[in-house]
């Protein structure tokens, strides 16, 4: 298994109804440095607001496409960030690992019940309290 490195784009977010554009204040990060989901990695400026723009994803932050003090329409790609992947035989990790532990799954399964395991109960609908005021309500089975 090796790893596949892919440039994310993140986006200037539209911050207010009403916002068409914001100014990049300061980055928080550099190029280079690791960043988390959810942490700021820059100050925005508008004509109302400061705020601080979060990552969309885990990685590390590769190469700033907007300056300080640049103004930004909602919706350009304001920085890019690297992401690591994955991948397995020459096919990308999402379809063949999920395939892979969609089958480990059902053979879990098919083990279980061959055991004697419990096997899981039937899906059964959740009634609201309305259902029994209403009188909709299933027979004991």
């Amino acid at each position: 298994m090796s790893l596949n490195r892919t440039l994310q784009d993140v986006v200037m977010p539209q911050l207010a109804e009403s916002l068409v554009s914001a100014t990049i204040g300061k980055w928080l990060k550099k190029p280079g440095d690791p960043v988390e989901q959810y942490e700021p990695i820059c100050e925005v400026i508008t004509d109302k607001v400061n705020a601080e723009i979060p990552s969309t994803l885990d990685g590390v932050m590769g190469e700033l496409l907007a300056e300080e003090g640049q103004e930004i329409e909602v919706g350009a790609v304001i920085c890019r960030i690297e992401t690591a992947g994955a991948i397995e035989g020459g096919a990308a990790a999402s379809g063949t690992s999920a395939a892979a532990s969609a089958g480990q799954t059902a053979a879990a399964a098919g083990a279980a019940s061959d055991s004697g395991a419990a096997t899981p109960l039937p899906f059964r609908r959740w009634h609201s309290s309305m259902d029994w005021i209403c009188g909709r309500f299933p027979a004991a089975a």
